[in-house]
């Protein structure tokens, strides 16, 4: 079944305790099952509790994870064992306990609860947990499964996540049919202050301020970042919402009261990172994300910026080009985008 794993294959999800143990898994009680299971039945303390295990992963980004405790995208793993059969297995999870959790984020949703609320062909794994202990490809493959049929009830045929292609997780998704087809880039920009350059004709930038974070604007901001990013890479209204909120500057440049671009950018100290910039594709090619983004530079440095970086996709290679020509240069090895057609 979607489930319930038996005995045996309960074995390989928790396989560490039973390496080198002299016992046959055939004469273990049928009765030990890995299950299915809901997290709203769990406080948010058994999701805190995850978050500290070895093997834990999280991109929520811009939410919190009391946002999603509810969600049906959020799949659960409790092992459902008696304490003689607890035995043994060593120190697996208490009774009934939390023992994995995984959470999918669709990228366009009205209820965070529902999925039969979402709007968009795309979803995200963005947060993963597992008990010290069980197996992570075992546990991952398992959730993977559930949260799957999940999806398959709604709009959604495209699932993806970023992760370094040998941790964990990367290694976990390949074994479940993951592909590699893109890599997220980190770029960091050198200590020089650019100069802001001239800006072209009719064009002005202007600060939003968090009182003008309205509908209308967010709606209309979200009409260039969908023109101008690939369907997984675009972010819905909420995640806008959410990124301008936590954002330090975020600035428009328009033509006439016409929106052009935009960008956000985040500050914590000395440390600051531009979270997102976009031009609509009609005016690419024409100097404008360049002023965006040295006028970005510029207030991130007037305010302590020391460190700035940002990410872009691998595909991208206008806005490496952009960047380059600001400044930027990439460093660290780059993380990979997984993708799984459902």
């Amino acid at each position: 079944t979607h489930s319930t794993l038996t005995v045996l294959e309960t074995a390989r999800v928790y396989a560490p305790s039973l390496v080198g143990e002299p016992i046959s898994m055939q004469s273990a009680p049928f009765s030990t099952r890995l299950q299915i299971a809901h997290v709203a039945d769990f406080d948010l303390s058994a999701l805190q509790r995850l978050s500290a295990q070895n093997h834990a992963y999280d991109r929520l980004d811009w939410w919190a994870l009391d946002e999603w405790h509810h969600s049906e995208a959020f799949v659960g793993l409790r092992l459902g064992i008696s304490s003689n059969q607890r035995k043994l297995f060593g120190s697996v999870p208490k009774p009934n306990e939390l023992a994995a959790a995984l959470l999918v984020v669709p990228i366009e949703y009205t209820e965070t609860h529902l999925l039969s609320s979402v709007r968009n062909p795309v979803a995200w794994l963005r947060w993963c947990a597992i008990l010290n202990g069980l197996s992570p490809s075992a546990s991952t493959t398992f959730m993977l499964q559930e949260a799957i049929r999940r999806l398959q009830q709604t709009v959604v045929h495209e699932l993806w996540c970023i992760s370094e292609m040998r941790s964990w997780l990367g290694l976990a998704l390949q074994d479940f049919g993951f592909n590699p087809v893109d890599e997220l880039i980190t770029m960091r920009h050198d200590s020089s202050t650019p100069g802001l350059g001239s800006l072209p004709r009719n064009t002005r930038i202007r600060v939003l301020r968090p009182e003008q974070f309205n509908n209308a604007v967010i709606k209309t901001i979200q009409q260039i970042d969908h023109a101008a990013f690939e369907s997984q890479w675009q972010y819905s209204d909420h995640m806008l919402q959410a990124a301008f909120e936590q954002s330090f500057y975020v600035s428009l440049i328009e033509r006439e009261g016409v929106l052009l671009g935009y960008q956000c950018a985040a500050l914590n100290g000395s440390d600051a990172h531009i979270v997102r910039l976009a031009i609509a594709p009609p005016e690419q090619g024409h100097g404008l994300g360049g002023v965006l983004l040295r006028d970005c530079l510029r207030e991130l440095k007037l305010f302590g910026a020391h460190d700035i970086t940002l990410n872009t996709p691998g595909s991208n290679h206008i806005s490496q080009r952009l960047y380059r020509r600001v400044g930027f240069v990439r460093v660290r090895q780059s993380l990979t985008a997984f993708q799984k057609v459902i």
